[in-house]
């Protein structure tokens, strides 16, 4: 199978919207904002790390009564959010880092949940998609057309000022530009499975 985006695949191949568990096909909620919550979810100090599987495959799972291993359920919901070989597209491909290159230590450039104000102004300037009162929009898609967004639209923007080198700028400029960088840097402690995805939709941004 191909690892990049081909028009010619059939939807549920491009888009899917079930998983394999042992053997068995199983139905997913693969919109965006379920994916979104369960990747605030892992981040989340309040959420006790003993419930937050229990969560995470109720929203992820229309039935989740139905599957009796929990564990393959878990491993399944992880590939589709971070997936090893991605089949459908450029954009994302490469998905998944060794746990060894996915420390939280590292700094992130982007954020879904710190940058959801530009980001949701950013898909109605180039998209013309209202995020919040969109019925659907498949995680993959949602991922392929947020790595895509322009550099002139307001998560550009600021992306582009959290990014900028400053060493060029001096005195009075250079300070209000490093205060400027400061309050766009992401203060959110980030899982290890949201900084795989962000360093991969950096890296296809390009900026």
């Amino acid at each position: 199978m191909s690892k990049y985006f081909t028009l010619w695949r059939n939807e549920a191949v491009i888009f899917p919207r079930e998983v394999i568990i042992e053997g068995q096909n199983e139905a997913i909620n693969s919109d965006f904002k379920t994916a979104l919550k369960i990747m605030k979810l892992q981040s989340d100090p309040e959420v006790t790390e003993i419930r937050k599987p229990k969560l995470m495959l109720s929203w992820f799972y229309p039935e989740p009564q139905k599957i009796k291993n929990l564990r393959a359920a878990l491993d399944a919901m992880m590939v589709f959010m971070v997936p090893k070989k991605m089949a459908f597209s450029d954009p994302m491909r490469g998905i998944a880092q060794d746990d060894e290159k996915s420390g939280e230590g590292r700094q992130p450039k982007v954020c879904f949940e710190f940058d959801a104000e530009e980001i949701y102004v950013s898909f109605i300037q180039d998209y013309k998609i209202d995020l919040i009162t969109t019925d659907y929009l498949h995680w993959y898609k949602f991922l392929m057309l947020f790595a895509n967004l322009s550099k002139d639209c307001a998560f550009g923007r600021k992306f582009d000022l959290r990014t900028m080198d400053l060493k060029g700028f001096k005195g009075k400029e250079k300070a209000k530009l490093m205060k400027a960088q400061q309050d766009v840097q992401i203060p959110i402690r980030l899982s290890s499975t949201d900084l795989s995805i962000m360093e991969e939709v950096e890296r296809k941004m390009n900026m």
